[in-house]
C-alpha cells in the first residue's frame, strides 16, 4: 500500500483505514472485556486468604491481560495497514 493516497481517491483511502482501525479496536475491546469478566467470575467465589495462599493476585492478571490486548491491537493494526 503506498504511503500517499492516489489522486482523487483520498477520501476512500481515508475511510478504508478508519474502518479497519474501528474493527480492530472493537474486536480487541470485546476480547479485553471477556477476559476480565472470566477473571472476575473466577475470583468471586474465592476468599482473600485462599488468594494470598496461592499467590493469586488479581492485579497481576489484569496487567497481563492489558499487555496481551495491547500486543494484539498493535499486531492486528499493523496487519490491516499491510493489506
Amino acid at each position: 500500500m503506498p504511503d500517499e493516497a492516489p489522486a482523487g481517491g483520498h477520501s476512500l483511502y481515508f475511510w478504508d483505514g478508519y474502518i479497519k482501525l474501528f474493527y480492530v479496536r472493537r474486536f480487541t475491546n470485546n476480547v479485553n472485556r471477556r477476559m476480565k469478566r472470566i477473571l472476575y467470575e473466577n475470583l468471586v467465589g474465592k476468599s482473600r486468604t485462599s488468594l494470598k495462599e496461592n499467590n493469586d493476585y488479581p492485579e497481576n492478571k489484569i496487567v497481563i491481560i492489558t499487555t496481551i490486548i495491547d500486543k494484539l491491537k498493535r499486531s492486528l493494526y499493523n496487519q490491516s495497514k499491510e493489506n
